[in-house]
């Protein structure tokens, strides 16, 4: 369904292609950022914005987004493991890959932000 192997071209962020352990080091980067950082974040917006809810969370999707396609031109490898197929490195708002998984990472960072903006507002988060 799709080319995206998110592990391994993360993984590539941190590690030279020779190196062994490119999937774990990117699994554990999506996980400590994915559930620590960046909800963390999320939460500090909120607080200093005074409440939280679905079109704060959206924006504050829209903004994950953008800040996370940016970021994948910084943290490029210089010499990736693959230029093309599986694996390939993302380039800016996941530019080297199709529509797929373009519309699907931004729908997910606005799903990941309104959720979050959701449970904050039923958490009553409040300055």
């Amino acid at each position: 369904m799709t080319d995206l192997d998110l592990p391994p071209v993360l993984g590539l962020s941190f590690l030279d292609p020779d190196q062994h352990g490119i999937k774990l080091a990117g699994s554990v980067w999506y996980f400590f950022t994915g559930g620590l950082v960046v909800p963390t974040l999320y939460w500090l917006g909120f607080r200093l914005m005074g409440m939280a809810g679905a079109r704060r969370g959206l924006a504050f999707g829209t903004v994950h987004y953008l800040a996370s396609g940016m970021l994948l031109v910084v943290s490029e490898p210089r010499y990736p493991k693959r230029r093309r197929g599986r694996g390939r490195p993302m380039g800016p708002l996941l530019s080297r890959y199709g529509a797929l998984e373009q519309a699907m990472n931004l729908l997910g960072h606005l799903g990941y932000g309104t959720l979050l903006g959701l449970t904050a507002a039923r958490r009553g988060t409040r300055a």
